[in-house]
């Protein structure tokens, strides 16, 4: 743990030492790199958007019988 708050600087309210029994740590890190994922689309025509529908976006949204639930779930938890 040393070792990666050496290279990655905490950021925010820093780090929060064992959470629970799953986590040593949690905290959100700046980046130390100098990469950006940004990424531009332009269009020669102005294109209308539909409005959202919310209620079809979540009709379909549960976990399919064949997908198993990850480790980090329990990070969705914390708060």
């Amino acid at each position: 743990m040393e070792a990666y708050e050496r290279t990655n600087p905490v950021a925010g309210a820093g780090w929060a030492r064992n959470p629970n029994t799953a986590l040593l740590a949690w905290g959100i890190t700046e980046r130390v790199d100098d990469y950006c994922a940004t990424a531009y689309v332009y269009c020669r025509h102005p294109q209308p958007v539909p409005r959202l529908d919310v209620d079809a976006a979540l009709a379909d949204i549960e976990r399919r019988p064949y997908e198993q639930p990850s480790s980090l779930e329990v990070l969705a938890s914390l708060g």
